[in-house]
Parts: C-alpha cells; sequence; structure tokens
C-alpha cells in the first residue's frame, strides 16, 4: 500500500510502499477514503513535536470503511488504555497510560489502509460524506473541546484567537451556543470570513487589538478567550482582554516557553488552560452538529496522496482559509 512518510525531521514527506496492515486481537483495518492536514503535521514534518519516532506516517484525522464489515467509519486517534482514571471519566484524550496517537506519537492513517483498535470506531451518521467525518475530529471536535471548557457563553462576549480552521469553526459553535464572538487575526479575508459566520466584530493584530476588544466588550473585558494561534504574545494579550475571574483557553502551541502576565493573572483570579485534541464524545457530537448542519467544516482544498508536502507548504505560509483534506478515493 501508498503511505505518506516523514523520514526524519526536516524532511520533506513522501509516498513509500508499505505492507498492508494485519489486525490484532481487538483490531479493526480500515480503508482509509480522506485524511485531514493540519498545522500539527508541519510541526511534524519539522520535527518540532516532542516523543515523536521517525520514520513517521503522518495522518491523524482519518475516515474510511472499515474492511471487514463495510462500516463507515470516522477513526479516534488516541490510542487510550481505557482503564486509568482519566479514561474511566471520559477524558480519553489525556489518558494517563496512552499508547500515542495515530500518525503523531504511533504510526498514522495518511495511507491506503491502517489499523486501529475497533474501539476507536465512530460510526458516520447518514448524509455524511469521509472528507466530513475526517474533519469532525480533526477540526470540529478540537474546537468543540475547547469551546467547552469554556463553561456557559449565553450573550458573553468572548474572543477567537487565530481564523485558520480550527478558529473559524470555534467562531460557528460559539455562535450557535449565543455567544458574541470577536475574531482576531492579521489577515483580512480570514476576518471578513469570520464575520460572515456569525462573529459581530473582527479586530487585526497589527493594530491595538486588545483596547479594541475590551472596548468592544464595554471596558470590562470579555468572558473568555481561545488561543489557537500558539504564540506567547498573543496569549499575554488575551489574559489583558479578558474581565476579572475570565478564562483563557489554549490550543495553539508551540515549544517555546509560555509567558503571562504573572500578577494579572493571580489577581485578577483569570483561568489559563490548556485544551488537547478531543474525547470521543466530543467527535460524537461533532459528526451530529456537522450532520444537523449548525457547522460547516470549511473544506478549503481536496488534494492527492502526492501533494501532502507542498500542501503543507501551504499551511505552514498561512494562505489556506479553511482545511485541506487529503483523497484517498474510494468513496468520495
Amino acid at each position: 500500500m501508498r503511505a505518506a512518510v516523514v523520514e526524519a525531521p526536516g524532511k520533506p514527506v513522501r509516498v513509500a510502499d508499505y505492507p498492508v496492515p494485519q489486525p490484532e486481537a481487538g483490531e479493526r483495518v480500515v480503508k482509509i477514503v480522506a485524511c485531514g492536514l493540519c498545522g500539527t503535521d508541519v510541526k511534524l514534518r519539522a520535527g518540532r513535536v516532542p516523543g515523536v519516532r521517525y520514520p513517521l506516517v503522518l495522518g491523524h484525522e482519518p475516515a474510511g470503511l472499515e474492511v471487514e464489515t463495510g462500516r463507515r467509519v470516522a477513526v479516534y486517534p488516541h490510542l487510550s488504555c481505557g482503564r486509568c482514571v482519566n479514561c474511566v471519566e471520559g477524558r480519553e484524550n489525556v489518558c494517563l497510560r496512552s499508547g500515542g496517537t495515530l500518525g503523531i506519537t504511533a504510526q498514522g492513517a495518511l495511507a491506503e489502509y491502517a489499523r486501529v483498535p475497533e474501539r476507536n470506531l465512530v460510526d458516520l451518521p447518514e448524509g455524511l460524506d469521509f472528507v466530513e467525518g475526517a474533519l469532525a475530529g480533526g477540526v470540529v471536535a478540537v474546537s468543540l473541546c475547547a469551546v467547552r471548557k469554556m463553561g456557559g457563553v449565553l450573550d458573553q462576549w468572548v474572543v477567537v484567537a487565530g481564523l485558520g480552521g480550527l478558529g473559524l469553526v470555534a467562531v460557528q459553535l460559539l455562535n450557535v451556543a449565543g455567544a458574541r464572538v470577536v475574531g482576531v487575526s492579521r489577515s483580512a479575508a480570514k476576518r471578513e470570513l469570520a464575520l460572515k459566520l456569525g462573529a459581530v466584530a473582527a479586530v487585526d493584530t497589527l493594530g491595538s487589538w486588545v483596547a479594541e476588544v475590551r472596548q468592544l466588550s464595554g471596558g470590562d473585558g470579555v468572558a473568555g478567550a481561545l488561543d489557537f494561534t500558539g504564540s506567547t504574545e498573543v496569549v499575554a494579550g488575551l489574559v489583558y482582554c479578558v474581565r476579572r475571574g475570565g478564562r483563557v483557553v489554549m490550543v495553539g502551541y508551540t515549544s517555546a516557553p509560555l509567558e503571562v502576565p504573572h500578577a494579572e493573572t493571580v489577581l485578577n483570579g483569570i483561568d489559563v488552560m490548556g485544551s488537547r485534541s478531543y474525547t470521543r464524545e466530543d467527535l460524537r457530537l461533532a459528526l451530529s452538529l456537522i450532520q444537523r448542519d449548525k457547522v460547516d467544516p470549511l473544506v478549503a482544498e481536496r488534494v492527492g496522496l502526492e501533494e501532502v508536502d507542498e500542501a503543507l507548504d501551504r499551511i505552514a505560509a498561512g494562505v489556506v482559509t479553511g482545511r485541506l483534506v487529503v483523497s484517498l478515493g474510494g468513496g468520495l
């Protein structure tokens, strides 16, 4: 079978031949039909994600057909143990004894076939195609997990910093939840799209964006903020954006140390927290939201397996609005 592999950090993605995987007890083989690409794949190619062993087959946002039964499925990528306290509480995205994540710290699914635990298969609802199934996890569920950490947002001001695929989906989810959303981005095109998707305002990061956000929210600051940029400077700005008792949820990340205004965070009682990926429940809810037309995963383009390296260049350059999906044929 063909698979997209990074041989070593800093090397381009190439298509290589691998044996078709054989399932072990409790596993299934899935014929991959679609798999999303994102900024994490860019970091993996560059060697900027800790705990990765190369060569690595990419692909952590797959959907396809279970070979044995023909079931149409989205694949949950985290190889959680199912037994630790976090898994029992439904937080398998932070499993204490994780076997890794497909396409990140375990071999991935950007290939014609992938071997995965049966419990990681989630049925695609009627009417959803494989592209929507792939992006339900990689974009909608990731944003949904972060939005749920915000708590109640009905009629509250909330900032979304970074309007890539995840941020633009977060704008939609927050709008559905009744929040008053302010989008923050350096891209005029992405700010315009955020407004079309339900944001009440969109602010340019090249200006005095913190002051603008506070002014929009009446001077007290917003109830919460979501960061998809991974910029420590932006996160620090968001701490100044939120009101006393507010919350900053971080989804984007880099390997650089995080620096936030220490006194302002403590004295204003601000929660600063990370949101890692998503749970199976987030994935099921994301699929339902897409099926009911509550959120659009914003497919920007479909590319072939041989085009992955060039596609990652465009994601790295910040010129993609929405999400890129790799098509592996057979059902799209």
